[in-house]
């Protein structure tokens, strides 16, 4: 289940609380968007909705924002998130995971948004955080220079798969040019995505290795780091 905050502007002039609601899928979401904006009496040229995700980062729930929203004439729902309108806003999504770089248009990153909220354990969700704490463990000596390689973070990755019985589906998407993309789209990734993909190029050098060569792999290589990838709740 994800919370929502919903949040009003009459007239177009400034936000206001308007109510609060729990959902878990995108269709159910947009019903109670819809179920909401007609409670407020507005049209879409008298005034405009908000909307506020409470996700967890670093143990605390944060509201994160997915932009406004209206419901047109043909109770369509027109809703957009203004990339680059708060700095803040965009660098949280950031830390989730979710690359707004690979969008434009601002009503479908809107889109995009609520479907990454629910699907709350994407291996972009789960390895954000990991990857930016084990950089920075790095960075201040938590983790010796001996540790930090890529077959160790790697592993670490593949161990965690491995664990709640992804491997396969966990290497494939590694593979993947999309998961390239998230790996180097945030500094705060580095360096540890750079030596994660140096080593799966080395791993996977001949089109793909076999489930018995990623799980002897992993077994090889695997230490704790003290730094454990977790689902989300």
């Amino acid at each position: 289940m994800v919370e929502f905050d919903m949040y009003i502007s009459p007239n177009f002039r400034g936000g206001q609380f308007f109510t609060t609601f729990s959902t878990s899928n995108v269709a159910d979401l947009k019903y109670l968007m819809s179920k909401y904006w007609y409670r407020t009496g507005f049209s879409s040229a008298t005034g405009e909705a908000f909307l506020c995700a409470k996700v967890i980062i670093d143990g605390a729930k944060i509201d994160v924002s997915l932009g406004d929203f209206v419901f047109d004439g043909d109770h369509k729902l027109i809703a957009k998130y203004a990339k680059g309108f708060n700095d803040d806003c965009d660098a949280l999504w950031g830390r989730l995971g979710f690359s707004l770089n690979e969008y434009d248009d601002e009503f479908d990153i809107f889109e995009h948004l609520i479907k990454f909220l629910f699907d709350i354990n994407s291996p972009q969700r789960v390895l954000g955080i990991w990857l930016r704490d084990v950089s920075d463990d790095y960075v201040d000596g938590s983790i010796e220079d001996d540790d930090f390689d890529g077959p160790t973070l790697l592993a670490n990755i593949l161990h965690f798969a491995n664990q709640k019985e992804v491997l396969g589906q966990m290497y494939a998407w590694l593979l993947t040019k999309k998961a390239k993309k998230f790996l180097l789209s945030r500094e705060e990734y580095q360096p540890a995505s750079d030596v994660i993909l140096q080593s799966l190029a080395s791993l996977s050098d001949k089109g793909g290795a076999t489930q018995q060569e990623i799980s002897s792999f992993t077994l090889i290589n695997y230490k704790d780091l003290g730094r454990q990838i977790k689902l989300n709740d």
